[in-house]
């Protein structure tokens, strides 16, 4: 389908539009969440599910706001848990899945790009706490997303996951805490989903990649 509304973004020399004199129309969205959280003797969880229903689809080719007249949903899970192994010792997770799609011209439906919904994600750590330090140590993935780019959507892109692992420790150390943090620990050579997507709009250019091993060291003194 083609938009009935556009909103110029950058305009030349001129001034930027102002979205007040544009005639684009107000999007009408049906959003439904359902949570459930309990808290048992170890364990802590947590569970969500959404769905979201718009009767108009938001798009932006680098230039163009488009308003299009094409039904759109967004729906998916999320959750968490902790586990509390010892009074020092605790363990857990998160995981979040999405899908959004909106109402093709032939009735079916294509899906969204990363702009508009993440790919699955999902995050584990470890923690161990003590009174004078502590230790930390988490696992965080980004799934493949290649949704939109198998349906054919303008801009759409193949979206490569990655992994990153962090590490940080704090000490009690005179009248402060000694920090000490690295940031992705295995230097995993990888660009952000943000980074992947503006690549197709604004060009490779865009397409940097994320910073690599990081090592960090701080002391801090409350007063």
């Amino acid at each position: 389908a083609s938009a009935d509304r556009w909103l110029p973004v950058v305009t030349g020399a001129a001034q930027p539009a102002s979205v007040r004199d544009s005639s684009l129309d107000a999007i009408e969205t049906d959003a439904f969440e359902f949570g459930w959280r309990g808290h048992f003797s170890r364990t802590e969880a947590q569970l969500a599910l959404f769905y979201n229903a718009s009767d108009k689809t938001a798009t932006f080719d680098g230039q163009f706001a488009a308003m299009l007249d094409q039904d759109q949903r967004v729906y998916g899970v999320e959750g968490s848990l902790t586990y509390y192994q010892s009074a020092a010792l605790s363990w857990g997770g998160s995981f979040s899945w999405q899908k959004g799609e909106t109402k093709a011209a032939g009735g079916g439906w294509n899906a969204l790009t990363a702009w508009d919904v993440s790919p699955p994600k999902a995050h584990a750590f470890v923690a161990w706490d003590q009174p004078r330090y502590s230790l930390y140590l988490q696992v965080s993935h980004v799934a493949d997303y290649d949704d939109a780019a198998d349906d054919n959507v303008a801009n759409a892109v193949d979206i490569d996951g990655y992994t990153t692992i962090d590490f940080s420790a704090n000490c009690r150390l005179g009248p402060g805490t000694l920090g000490f943090a690295v940031d992705n620990l295995l230097d995993e050579d990888y660009a952000s989903v943000y980074a992947q997507q503006a690549g197709a709009i604004y060009g490779t250019f865009t397409r940097v990649a994320s910073l690599g091993r990081r090592v960090g060291v701080s002391y801090s003194v409350d007063y």
